[in-house]
């Protein structure tokens, strides 16, 4: 049995978003994906409310992630070791897009909205970001600074456009 399987949507209270939160985050589960978790389901709530499905307070709007669940681990980055091995057994055009994303720090989405026109002067800069198919100007402003382009990745980043339909417009990196 699913845990909410039992409440109608119409029925959904407070304590049982609540439930739901304690008993999920029972497990290894940290603060961030338990307040992720609180996310979708207010989310849910929302659209339901918004599509006449359910009527009040969104449940999830007082409900807490327990302070007691464990940390956010820290986020792993590869050595320049591990990218290089990496990148040697990829084959292309698939080095090229994981050489953008391991050297140059940008978010998924940032990735995605690249263009050849935002690549200039030995810089990239982030004009939008795709994420679902959504385009939307980048997350913060910090995002779109232009951002250095390391030596190893201009060189495969040339390699690419010379392989290119149309080297001087359109996606870069390039979409597998």
């Amino acid at each position: 049995m699913t845990l909410c399987e039992q409440v109608w949507l119409k029925d959904t209270r407070t304590y049982h978003v609540q439930g739901w939160l304690n008993q999920v985050g029972a497990g290894k589960l940290s603060r961030n994906t338990l307040k992720h978790v609180k996310s979708v389901i207010s989310g849910i709530f929302t659209l339901a409310k918004q599509q006449d499905y359910f009527q009040g307070e969104n449940p999830a709007r007082n409900s807490a992630v327990n302070p007691k669940a464990a940390e956010p681990q820290e986020t792993y980055a590869y050595t320049l070791e591990e990218i290089q091995t990496i990148l040697a057994l990829l084959p292309e055009p698939a080095a090229t897009a994981f050489a953008v994303a391991a050297f140059m720090g940008l978010r998924h989405g940032e990735i995605q909205g690249l263009l050849w026109e935002n690549y200039r002067d030995g810089q990239l800069y982030v004009s939008r970001s795709i994420w679902n198919g959504r385009i939307s100007d980048p997350k913060t402003r910090k995002g779109r600074a232009p951002v250095p382009v390391i030596r190893q990745l201009a060189d495969r980043l040339e390699m690419h456009r010379l392989r290119a339909v149309n080297p001087n417009a359109g996606d870069l990196p390039p979409k597998n």
